[in-house]
């Protein structure tokens, strides 16, 4: 009996000093009730006590909790935070969260101070707030400097300023940066990015826009070195790089993924061009997308200007202008182009300009279209002067200043509905045809084929099968629907026709 005792006693003795051992870190909630920017005991919490807080995990300003692993500072007030000077370093490793959500909360740098800096490996939300007015001198962002993980949903970022170096509004080093329903406007950059700077890093970002942004070059972002994805229609208008390239974009030596994104009157002025994205060494993609209205004055490729590795599928090109190709110039040596539509781009420069697309490196098109694209020389459509451009399964009619000129490599099915493309009737392709298109429509828009249309069922089924191709088509019909797959971006859905239009006649 004194044995049994004794091992009982034994064992609520070890379970005591086990839970004892096991330390338990419960995060923190503060809740900021002041706008003032200041230090000091009187009852009120302010931002810059909070994080003091959450970076020392104890009560340092006793008018705010203590911090106390992942935090998260909230606001029981609305209106505008003005700083005097830059909010501390947020340097808790277990990370921290500043929400507004409930409230309407402006973080101000008063067009005098930088406001964030998040330090490596530091994971730092940021939600429901506006970044504004915020400057720095030198390197570092006017609105924020990050090297840590950086999550960014549903705030605004306007009016931060670097007047010296990169990175108006976000100078991300080699850092996480993660961007989702937010908004990035006026913010501006002497140099690189004006929206944000990437040097290094992974950065993403979903169902956003970037509006009336500027900079020399990446008038909304500037990408060296980095991961950058776009999905999700992000969203690029009126950016601008008043004599430089990138009106939207730079991205150099990183990959760039954009998907169900759009590109509008975004601009760039006498450098290099690239209205809408500067491609330089990187590896672009670009599927579901839209790019209309950009321009490169005087420059080149009013859309985009591409000097590496690019493929593009399932998007159209539209209003674009510059002074050689008007949608797209390609200097790459590896290239491609598939199931894409581009309209009534313009090449304003005198020569052989490429109206829609202007080559001089190496480039594959497939299944596109091209109409009503324009140049004052030849070239309507596509210009290729000293590179290597084959066309296959391709429409190229209706181009004021003659379909193609240089040596455009019949790659075969392809239709010219004049003969400045030079491939006759050989390999299946026609010449001297008129394709019958429709009125553009849909989202990315593409011509549809009117029914006695000659690109039907006319294709190259071993190229409709294959990538970039891959059966699938501008208008979201699986290729072939007919006995062959059809000439151009769209395919004619034979079975819609016939199902359907007759109950609409009746």
């Amino acid at each position: 009996m004194k044995t049994k005792k004794i091992h009982i006693l034994l064992l609520i003795a070890l379970a005591f000093g086990s839970k004892s051992s096991t330390r338990y870190v419960q995060a923190a909630s503060l809740v900021v009730d002041s706008l003032a920017d200041t230090v000091t005991t009187d009852g009120h919490c302010t931002l810059r006590e909070a994080i003091q807080n959450t970076n020392n995990n104890v009560a340092t300003n006793v008018d705010c909790a203590a911090g106390s692993g992942a935090d998260t500072i909230t606001f029981s007030v609305s209106g505008t935070i003005t700083l005097g000077s830059g909010l501390p370093m947020i340097n808790d490793t277990a990370g921290l969260t500043i929400d507004g959500s409930g409230q309407s909360v402006t973080i101000s740098g008063n067009d005098k101070v930088h406001i964030i800096t998040v330090v490596s490996l530091v994971p730092l939300t940021l939600n429901h707030l506006t970044i504004a007015n915020g400057n720095t001198v030198g390197y570092g962002g006017g609105g924020i400097e990050n090297y840590g993980s950086l999550t960014i949903i549903d705030s605004i970022f306007s009016n931060n300023n670097n007047p010296e170096n990169h990175g108006g509004a976000i100078y991300n080093q080699s850092g996480t940066l993660n961007v989702t329903d937010s908004i990035f406007s006026g913010n501006n950059a002497k140099k690189r990015g004006g929206g944000i700077y990437a040097l290094g890093g992974v950065v993403n970002i979903s169902s956003s826009s970037f509006s009336g942004n500027t900079a020399l070059e990446g008038g909304a972002i500037y990408g060296y070195d980095c991961t950058l994805t776009i999905t999700n229609n992000g969203s690029f208008t009126d950016n601008n790089t008043p004599n430089g390239s990138g009106g939207g974009i730079y991205n150099i030596y990183g990959p760039l993924t954009i998907d169900d994104s759009t590109f509008t009157t975004n601009g760039a002025s006498w450098g290099s061009g690239g209205g809408g994205i500067y491609n330089e060494v990187g590896l672009l993609t670009i599927t579901n997308s839209i790019f209309s209205g950009n321009s490169a004055t005087g420059s080149h490729g009013g859309g985009i200007y591409n000097d590496a590795t690019m493929n593009i599928s399932l998007s159209t090109f539209s209003g674009n202008s510059a002074g050689t190709g008007g949608a797209i110039v390609n200097e790459g040596d590896n290239a491609t182009i598939a199931n894409s539509t581009f309209s009534a781009n313009n090449a304003s420069a005198n020569g052989d300009n490429g109206g829609g697309i202007y080559n001089t490196g190496k480039l594959i098109i497939t299944n596109n279209t091209l109409s009503g694209n324009s140049v004052p020389g030849s070239g309507g459509g596509i210009g290729n002067i000293g590179g290597t451009l084959t066309l296959r399964n391709t429409i190229v009619a209706n181009n004021p200043g003659g379909n193609c000129r240089g040596t455009i490599t019949n790659g075969g099915n392809n239709l010219d509905d004049g003969t400045t493309c030079g491939w006759g009737s050989a390999s299946g392709s026609m010449s001297t045809t008129n394709p019958l298109l429709g009125d553009l429509t849909g989202t990315p828009a593409y011509f549809p084929l009117n029914s006695m249309s000659p690109a039907i069922d006319k294709a190259d089924d071993s190229i409709c099968t294959a990538w970039p191709v891959s059966n699938q088509s501008q208008n979201g019909v699986a290729r072939p629907q007919g006995a062959h797959c059809d000439i151009g971006s769209y395919e004619y859905d034979v079975h819609f026709y016939r199902n359907y239009l007759p109950l609409a006649t009746q």
